[in-house]
């Protein structure tokens, strides 16, 4: 990895993108599953199991879901907000 002071990526996201729209629906997180547990697969068979391990526990995204539930709740999707709670704070297993 190298540090550079010059700009040659910029990670925009706004609040219409399919990524925010199935943020709160909690979409975005069952296929958030099933890659990272795919990867998990792939670590363990290649003979890295702890990054298998990490690939299976996903915390950062379990973390992210987590921090969405209050605003699924205040946007008043009470399902998604289930299921956001559920991916977040369940054991991660396939869906």
């Amino acid at each position: 990895m190298i540090i550079d002071d010059t700009l040659c990526f910029q990670y925009r996201r706004h609040a219409v993108s399919i990524s925010s729209a199935s943020a709160f629906s909690g979409s975005r997180f069952t296929e958030s599953r099933r890659y990272f547990l795919d990867e998990a697969d792939r670590m363990a068979a290649a003979g890295w199991p702890r990054a298998a391990k990490a690939a299976r526990l996903h915390l950062s995204s379990r973390i992210h879901a987590m921090t969405l539930v209050p605003s699924a709740l205040k946007a008043g999707q009470r399902s998604g907000a289930r299921i956001l709670f559920t991916y977040a704070a369940g054991p991660a297993r396939r869906s």
